[in-house]
């Protein structure tokens, strides 16, 4: 008795909605401010060390501790997109980093600007996971490579652009009314409602 095959059938590309922008370029432009964001204070270092009066070894912990809870809150909101959908976790992420960005510069000490740092990380670590997996849905699997290729020179403009700007901005401003500028310019596009659903996706 002989089985023939059936001839292989490409799944179909998802549909996307009639309204909001296409998730790559938004998705990109928001990876951009997460950089930027993460980066433009260690553009004004010797600012927050004389701000704060401490020393580079001080200073290093704003990076570690952010670095370590943007890969803790990475591992663990990955799972949580599975259960209630990207869009959620990434409006989220964005709300809670922009929120601590903007606390840190009310900061009075180098504890609070700590805690303020290790908050952005939960924002910014939230963000990715769900970004890539929105990004792979809409995505045709052709295209899919291209898409996180184009995601990705967010990633570079943006840590380029931070620590460009808070060097600049230093020198023109008060240290803490860098992050106000960078959080107003972060909601610009980041409106929840302003992300295309591709279709059978989850919100």
């Amino acid at each position: 008795m002989s089985v023939s095959a059936s001839p292989y059938v490409p799944a179909p590309t998802p549909a996307h909605g009639r309204h909001g922008i296409p998730p790559l370029p938004l998705l990109t432009v928001l990876n951009f401010f997460n950089y930027m964001d993460r980066q433009v204070v260690y553009g004004m270092a010797d600012k927050i060390m004389a701000t704060f009066q401490i020393n580079h070894a001080q200073f290093g912990w704003l990076a570690f501790v952010n670095l370590m809870v943007f890969a803790l809150a990475s591992a663990i909101s990955g799972p949580i997109a599975d259960r209630i959908g990207p869009r959620k976790v990434i409006f989220t992420g964005v709300a809670v980093w922009s929120a601590a960005t903007i606390a840190s510069a009310f900061c009075h000490s180098f504890w609070a600007l700590l805690i303020c740092r290790a908050i952005v990380g939960v924002g910014e670590g939230a963000y990715g996971p769900s970004a890539n997996a929105l990004l792979c849905a809409a995505a045709p699997p052709e295209k899919r490579g291209r898409a996180l290729g184009i995601y990705n020179i967010g990633m570079a403009f943006g840590a380029t652009t931070g620590l460009v700007l808070g060097n600049a901005l230093s020198t023109k401003m008060d240290w803490a009314r860098t992050p106000c500028l960078t959080t107003v310019l972060i909601w610009v596009p980041s409106s929840r409602e302003r992300v295309t659903r591709p279709s059978g996706a989850a919100q």
